[in-house]
C-alpha cells in the first residue's frame, strides 16, 4: 500500500512539473510572439532538424499573410537547443557563402554588427528578425530590442537562408513560405 501510495505521489509530481515546464514555455512564446508588436498573420511555420537533433521552429509572418507580397515581415526562431551566438554568425556566414553572397567588406561589417547584437541561445530562447521593406531588419528577443542593422541589402540577404529557392533546407522553407 505505502509503496503504491509513493508511486502515485511521484506521478502527480512528475505530471505536475511536466505542466508547468510547458506553461514556463508556452509564457516565453507568447512574449516572443507579442515583442515587435505588430499584428501580422502567420504564412508557415516549420521545424528545422539537422540529423537527429532538432534545432529550432520557425514562424514566417506578414502583414499580407502571405510571401513575398508583404511591407512588414517577421521571421520567429524558438530555439530547441542551446547554441552561442558565435556559431549562429557561422552559419549565417556560411549559408551566406552556400547561396552564392560573395564575402565583401559589406558583408562582414554586417556579421559584425551581428556579433555585437545576438546573444547566445538557450533552450527556448526565441529571436525574431523582424524586415519593414525600406528599414533593414530589427532583431529581438523575449526581453525586448536587440537593436537593427539599416540595410535594404542586408535585409535581401539575411532573410535568404529561410526564404529564398537556394535555401539550405528547402522543405523548411516550403513550409515557411506556406508551399
Amino acid at each position: 500500500m505505502l509503496k503504491t501510495t509513493l508511486a502515485v505521489l511521484w506521478l502527480t509530481l512528475v505530471i505536475l512539473f511536466l505542466t508547468l515546464a510547458q506553461g514556463k514555455a508556452a509564457t516565453e512564446l507568447s512574449q516572443c510572439h507579442k515583442i515587435a508588436g505588430t499584428q501580422l498573420q502567420t504564412v508557415g511555420k516549420t521545424r528545422v532538424q539537422v540529423l537527429f537533433f532538432k534545432v529550432y521552429d520557425a514562424y514566417l509572418r506578414t502583414n499580407t499573410g502571405h510571401y513575398p507580397e508583404y511591407t512588414s515581415l517577421q521571421l520567429e526562431l524558438n530555439y530547441l537547443r542551446a547554441i552561442k551566438a558565435a556559431d549562429l554568425l557561422k552559419a549565417t556566414a556560411d549559408e551566406w557563402e552556400k547561396q552564392g553572397f560573395p564575402v565583401t567588406y559589406q558583408s562582414e561589417q554586417w556579421l559584425q554588427q551581428l556579433h555585437a547584437l545576438w546573444p547566445d541561445v538557450k533552450t527556448n530562447d526565441c529571436l525574431i528578425a523582424e524586415h519593414i521593406k525600406g528599414h533593414g531588419v530589427t532583431f529581438y528577443t523575449a526581453e525586448g530590442l536587440l537593436g537593427t542593422v539599416q540595410n535594404e541589402q542586408f535585409a535581401d540577404q539575411f532573410l535568404a537562408i529561410w526564404l529564398s529557392p537556394e535555401s539550405s533546407f528547402q522543405r523548411n522553407r516550403n513550409e515557411l513560405v506556406g508551399r
